[in-house]
């Protein structure tokens, strides 16, 4: 705790809401919409266009993944580790 770790990133994971479990992988393109809602957006121009540019260096370096998760169901978890740890998505 209370240290400046630094650690590869490799996936980065959209949730929803959903009725049944399941996950799947998506484009940086389909990502890009939700990731640009929830990243900081500065109000100068050239603080913005550097945030983009790091965004950008997301496509190609990382998994992109939307989680359909309905966490009452106990499979919930198990539907992720599956998909990002042993490579096994639901559809």
């Amino acid at each position: 705790m209370y240290t400046n770790t630094m650690v590869p990133l490799k996936s980065i994971i959209l949730m929803e809401r959903a009725e049944e479990n399941h996950i799947e992988q998506i484009s940086f393109a389909e990502a890009f919409p939700s990731l640009l809602q929830q990243v900081y957006r500065p109000e100068d121009e050239d603080k913005m266009r550097k945030t983009l540019r790091l965004m950008q260096r997301l496509n190609g370096s990382v998994s992109f993944w939307r989680f359909h998760c309905n966490n009452f169901k106990p499979d919930c978890f198990d539907v992720a580790y599956n998909a990002l740890v042993k490579g096994q998505p639901s559809a």
